[in-house]
């Protein structure tokens, strides 16, 4: 989700907070480019299931979103399709068996990956210890 704005009250209270927090070089560059401001909205999102009436599975970003910094799309894609696989390869290719099977461990490795996201998003902040 991204919420671009050029509101001079954001542009204000985002110069306002550099001012109090930041040395003068950084607050100068801020107060320089607050007119051209985009501000993106964080989200998490991990589904409660992964696979549709035994039949579609969600991989990748299509069964949870965690926050960009974690730079996990394309490891998550990866280890999804192969998990899948190894998932139908034990089951001896029976969708019937192998997805909920591959499901329950699927929900769970989201559910890890969008708390540890959240955890590691806090401690950048300065909101949480390490």
């Amino acid at each position: 989700m991204c919420c671009c704005t050029n509101s001079p009250a954001v542009a204000d209270a985002v110069a306002s907070a550099a001012n109090s927090a930041l040395p003068p070089p950084l607050v100068e560059l801020i107060a320089s480019s607050t007119r051209h401001m985009g501000v993106a909205a964080i989200s998490d999102m991990v589904l409660s299931g992964c696979v549709i009436a035994n039949k579609v599975a969600f991989v990748g970003k299509a069964g949870s979103v965690v926050r960009p910094h974690c730079c996990s799309s394309a490891h998550k894609a990866v280890l999804d399709a192969t998990s899948l696989a190894d998932a139908l390869k034990s089951c001896k290719l029976s969708l019937e068996k192998a997805l909920p099977r591959w499901e329950q461990q699927q929900v769970q490795r989201n559910l890890s990956l969008c708390h540890e996201a959240v955890a590691a998003g806090e401690r950048m902040q300065g909101f949480a210890s390490c």
